[in-house]
This record gives C-alpha cells, sequence and structure tokens, in this order.
C-alpha cells in the first residue's frame, strides 16, 4: 500500500513537472516568434528605405520597371523569405519541443524504474530480516519446548502407572486376587517388589 502511494505521488509529480516544462517551451517558442517578428520588420523597413535611396541614384528603365514596381517586388521577395524563415523557425521550435518532451518522458520512466526497484530491494530486505528474526526466536525457544515437552511425557508416563495400579488393585479385589498378590508380595526377596516398580518407573520419567 506505502509502495502504491509513493509511485502515485511521484507520478502526479513528474506529469506536474511535464506540464511546466511544456508552458516554459511554449512561452520561449512565443518570445522568440515574437523577436524574429520584430528583426523581420527592422529589417524589411531598413531594406525599404535602400532601396528607395538606390531608386532615386539608379534609372528605372534599367531594371525593366518603374520606381513602384521595384518596391512592390521587394516587398514581395520580402514578404516570401519572412514565411519561409517563420516557417522554419516553427518547425525547429516544435522539433525542440518534441525533443524535450520525449527525454523527459525517459527520465520519469527511469525514475520510476529506479524508484520500483528501490522499493523491491526495501521489501525483500525487510522479509529477510523478519525471517531471520522469527528462525533465531524459534531456535531461542527450542530448548524450552523440548523440556516442556519432556515433562509433559513424564507426567503422562506417572499418570499411567497410577491407572494402571488403581485399575489392577481394583480387578484384583473384585476377584479374590487381591489376598494372593498380598502374599506374594510379602515372600523373601518379594516385599520391596512394587515400591521398585514405582522407583523404576520415576527414573524412567
Amino acid at each position: 500500500m506505502k509502495h502504491q502511494q509513493d509511485l502515485e505521488r511521484k507520478l502526479k509529480h513528474n506529469l506536474s513537472g511535464e506540464k511546466r516544462l511544456s508552458r516554459a517551451i511554449t512561452q520561449q517558442q512565443e518570445e522568440e516568434t515574437k523577436r524574429f517578428q520584430q528583426q523581420q520588420k527592422m529589417e524589411y523597413k531598413f531594406l525599404k528605405e535602400k532601396l528607395k535611396k538606390d531608386a532615386t541614384l539608379e534609372s528605372s528603365t534599367r531594371s525593366g520597371c518603374s520606381r513602384d514596381e521595384a518596391v512592390r517586388c521587394h516587398k514581395e521577395d520580402m514578404q516570401q523569405s519572412q514565411a519561409g524563415a517563420l516557417l522554419r523557425l516553427q518547425r525547429h521550435q516544435a522539433t525542440r519541443q518534441q525533443r524535450g518532451v520525449h527525454q523527459l518522458r525517459e527520465e520519469q520512466v527511469r525514475k520510476q524504474h529506479q524508484i520500483v526497484l528501490a522499493n523491491q530491494h526495501g521489501y525483500s530486505s525487510r522479509r529477510e530480516r523478519e525471517l531471520h528474526k522469527r528462525h533465531a526466536q524459534e531456535v531461542k525457544q527450542q530448548p524450552k519446548s523440548l523440556k516442556h515437552k519432556e515433562l509433559q511425557i513424564r507426567k503422562q508416563f506417572r499418570e499411567t502407572c497410577k491407572i494402571q495400579e488403581r485399575q489392577y488393585c481394583r480387578s484384583a479385589s473384585s476377584s479374590g486376587r487381591l489376598a494372593r498378590f498380598r502374599n506374594v508380595s510379602t515372600r523373601p526377596g518379594r516385599a520391596k517388589c512394587w515400591p521398585a516398580l514405582h522407583e523404576r518407573a520415576r527414573k524412567q520419567s
């Protein structure tokens, strides 16, 4: 979730940066166009004045046209030249704008790729640390767990011995074998048979 939010925030930041760059390029193009038009007007005015001065010195018959026609021809040439220069400027500006937008998008893709790689690396590192921590806790708790299981087994063994003893006593008393068992247990060498059984069970537990 946090990774997705970071990615969306970076994407919004990149889009706003692209819009700012596009506005800056458009503004720069407008300023360059205005400067170019002003320069063309100044050149046209200068050449027009020069042509007027030259026309007064030269004969109109040498050029094959009158003074007004010469001014008109020069004006048309200037307009065509200005239109061609303006078209070339617009193409140059459009090409530069496309190049700038393309470079910006490549930079955005590169940054997003770096962000994704960094987030994946961070997630992998956190996951690895969590696994190591969990394994260390399991290893640390393992002796306690084994000791607890051992105590449970001993307790179950003692309870089983007690249950079997009670069952045997009940069975012996009900069938009349309890007296014989007592007589046998009092024989020489067997008086301690039953306590020995308990002692053996205790040692095994």
